[in-house]
């Protein structure tokens, strides 16, 4: 693979590490890091539903990790108490915590939630939580809350009594059936409807004894009667149910007692109501179906075709979901249809239904599509087909050399999705066949990174030499590199990686090894690298050179410096220095000093323009006096001069603070090297509104410019400067005026201090006073006000 000499960061190396993330997630399943949990639960405080959810998003993935940590779990509850019990929360911020308490919550969570029960801004939300709480000391807190409360929110409190099955509410419930709010009774009735038992049931029965009369009611006493083994009374009740209810949620109550009641004998109402217009039934009967209703699926199939396309595709995903493969044949048929919708139910179908006759469809839809949801589905399909002969078809046909490519480079594709570990025989016979067409051959190596192991290791290598173009090279390195990284043992792993290279026979394959070498960064293949630096010629010599420029720490940086001193080639030079300034940067164990002293070998090897720039770049970074007065030497060279004061800029401002008097939260905006961002008083302009940098330590101070060019209305009207040990000394400016434009340039006699005071002498009431950058150095003239 050809490198541009000016690649700061080789592509293969941004591929690599994309893709070996995405076979080791294939192999093992990555615990997702919390974040910044301190942050996140600072934000859910004043959270509103307005704000993007991506704040909350360490707090979700730490809920999900908790489920295995008790001490997470524990902490986590009572961060989330404490939002319930903070004054200052906003609701949306306790709506947040309820829902995640729902999924964390204990008995220790049940006090903060019960007063929440007794406010109607909050009863839902904290219902929500308790709901979920496998604790009697919930129960407790919604019957205490249950008297207290009126209207929909008493009717919520039973409602969430009743999903609990709450045995301990039943006497409190039975009171409540005879209320005269017909609501709240009829509540009652399906909650005791639900908590089921003896007392329940005797409560029901006085209900219907003493007549209180409403459908809410016939079905709770319709459910009892089926439950008690009275089929033909509760059939009764459905049915008129059925016939006369107007709520579409009790007539599907009905159908689904009726359903419940007939069992194997509800297949002919179950046809009914998906051949009829009520959508209500329709869809209760699709549940059913999915749910295993009545006894086979033929009469449900013989519908399909006559059905609107939405009710078909529903039909056929609850035709997938009870996996009842006989309704292959008749689903078959859709998964070419021109109905997306129903296409994609067909597809996810098969996936449960489908049998070895489905994988050359399957593949087919997921390479001919221009949809990705079709292509996703069909591919997910292919991964769940479960059945006799399921592997060996796969197999079979993944490495039929008279397929078609496409489909064989999907079904090759699949064998790593299923981890089909047998078939990695097969794909190494493909991927060194070089009569295969290219799909096929880096489809096979891409599922031999997630499917071979360190046995395979030494014909990966063989194989990495023997490829004979570019785009296969890469692939076959990167299977050789995430084989290499699993493998568990490291003296294993190390001695596999040194004999690959022993062996090795042709340039290119020492070049692709090489690179790999640097990739793993073990520090027992430095040696290799850099005999090869030495010894070797043309392409394997420069893949040694990249592999050291790359290299993670700091191991490799005395060899860097020394070809950059030595190297003939302008290229291998500029590839060590390059890579030398990049271990500068990142690499930990190196002291300022050192730091400054790579960087001076650096800036006396580098002979073209791009890379004094470079050098520039990091003195800038490094902070310092010596390193900044290198950077000046280069202000008034004409190729370097814009580099040079951006260093310059950087050198002395990258580490100092500011505070001020209005939108303190924003002001090192002011200070952060980036025009875009801007500190604001987020107000009109006040008298004595002040802005203050705090250098760090005594400066003598000379030359400033606040620069507002994006905010160009935003510049200061009036205002003094002051430079001073004392940030509250304002007494004595070095400089007063009045803004004119969006770059106010003050220059002035030189004064010593460690704080620069900006202070406002004017008010203005069209515009707030922002800073987008405070300089300290002019990007014009390069002029240093330090």
């Amino acid at each position: 693979m050809k490198y541009s000499p000016v690649s700061s960061f080789p592509a293969f190396l941004v591929i690599a590490a994309a893709f070996l993330v995405a076979t080791a997630g294939m192999r093992e399943a990555f615990a997702t890091a919390a974040g910044d949990l301190d942050a996140a639960f600072d934000a859910l405080a004043g959270y509103t539903f307005e704000q993007q959810r991506d704040v909350l998003a360490p707090i979700e993935a730490a809920v999900r990790a908790s489920h295995k940590n008790a001490a997470l779990r524990e902490d986590l509850e009572s961060r989330l108490i404490a939002i319930l019990e903070e004054g200052a929360a906003t609701l949306e911020g306790k709506h947040v915590a309820c829902r995640q308490l729902a999924l964390v919550g204990t008995e220790a969570a049940v006090p903060a939630l019960g007063k929440m029960l007794v406010s109607l801004a909050t009863v839902d939300m904290a219902r929500y939580a308790l709901e979920c709480m496998p604790c009697p000391e919930a129960d407790r807190a919604l019957l205490n809350a249950l008297p207290k409360m009126q209207g929909a929110a008493r009717v919520g409190i039973i409602n969430t009594l009743g999903e609990r099955r709450s045995s301990m509410a039943v006497e409190a419930l039975a009171e409540i059936v005879s209320s005269e709010d017909r609501i709240i009774a009829e509540a009652a009735l399906t909650a005791l409807g639900k908590i089921g038992g003896a007392a329940a049931e005797a409560a029901l029965d006085h209900a219907h004894e003493v007549s209180i009369e409403s459908d809410h009611v016939r079905l709770a006493w319709a459910d009892k009667l089926r439950t008690d083994g009275e089929a033909d009374a509760a059939l009764a009740v459905y049915d008129a149910l059925l016939e006369h209810a107007e709520s579409p949620g009790l007539r599907v109550g009905a159908f689904a007692g009726k359903v419940a009641t007939l069992g194997a004998e509800a297949a002919p109402i179950l046809v009914d109501a998906l051949r009829g217009s009520d959508e209500a039934l329709a869809h209760a009967a699709i549940m059913s179906v999915r749910g295993g209703a009545g006894t086979g699926v033929g009469d449900y199939v013989a519908l399909l075709d006559g059905m609107p396309p939405a009710r078909r595709a529903l039909l056929i995903l609850a035709l997938g979901d009870r996996g009842d493969k006989t309704a292959l044949e008749g689903v078959m048929p859709y998964v070419d249809s021109d109905e997306a919708e129903v296409r994609l139910a067909a597809l996810e179908a098969l996936g449960t239904l489908g049998d070895a006759s489905c994988l050359e469809p399957l593949a087919l839809a997921s390479v001919t599509t221009r949809t990705r949801e079709v292509r996703e589905t069909a591919r997910g399909a292919l991964v769940r087909l479960t059945g006799e002969g399921i592997e060996e078809a796969l197999r079979t046909r993944a490495l039929d050399a008279d397929a078609d490519a496409a489909v064989r480079a999907e079904l090759i594709r699949c064998l790593a999705s299923r981890y089909d570990v047998s078939a990695t025989p097969g794909l190494l016979a493909v991927a060194s066949n070089a009569s295969a067409p290219e799909p096929v051959r880096v489809a096979s190596f891409k599922s031999l990174a997630v499917l071979a192991s360190s046995e395979e290791l030494p014909a990966l290598v063989e194989l990495l030499g023997q490829v004979d173009n570019s785009k296969l090279e890469h692939w076959a390195a990167l299977a050789v590199l995430a084989v290499a990284q699993e493998t568990p043992d490291e003296k294993e792993r190390v001695a596999l990686m040194l004999d690959a290279f022993k062996g090795a026979q042709t340039p290119g394959t020492k070049a692709a090894i090489c690179k790999l070498l640097g990739q793993l960064g073990d520090e027992a293949y430095l040696d290799v690298l850099r005999q090869a630096w030495r010894e070797e010629k043309g392409a394997v010599q420069e893949a040694a050179l990249r592999a050291l420029a790359d290299w993670s720490d700091r191991a490799a940086l005395d060899d860097l410096a020394v070809i950059v001193s030595s190297a003939e080639s302008e290229l291998h030079r500029s590839l060590a220095l390059r890579g030398m300034l990049r271990t500068v940067a990142r690499a930990e164990g190196i002291s300022d000093e050192e730091r400054l002293a790579f960087c001076l070998r650096a800036f006396a090897a580098a002979e073209n323009v791009q890379d004094k720039k470079l050098v520039l770049a990091r003195l800038g970074a490094l902070g310092g006096p010596e390193a900044r007065g290198l950077i000046e030497q280069y202000l008034t060279e004409p190729e370097l001069a814009q580099e040079a004061a951006l260093a310059l800029r950087r050198n002395i401002e990258g580490t100092w603070t500011a505070f001020a008097s209005h939108g303190r939260e924003v002001a090192p905006l002011a200070l952060d090297l980036d025009i875009e961002t801007r500190w604001t008083t987020g107000a009109p302009q006040e008298d004595l509104m002040s802005f203050v940098v705090d250098l760090g330590k005594p400066y003598e101070v000379s030359r400033v410019v606040l620069d507002t060019s994006p905010s160009p209305n935003d510049y200061p009207r009036g205002y003094r400067v002051c430079v001073s040990d004392d940030p509250a000394d304002w007494r004595v400016p070095v400089a007063e005026g009045k803004g004119a434009g969006p770059r106010t340039t003050l220059a002035f006699e030189p004064r010593v201090g460690r704080y620069v005071i900006f202070v406002l002498t004017e008010d203005h009431a069209d515009a707030p006073w922002s800073i987008h950058e405070v300089r300290f150095v002019d990007a014009e003239s390069g002029k240093a006000g330090l």
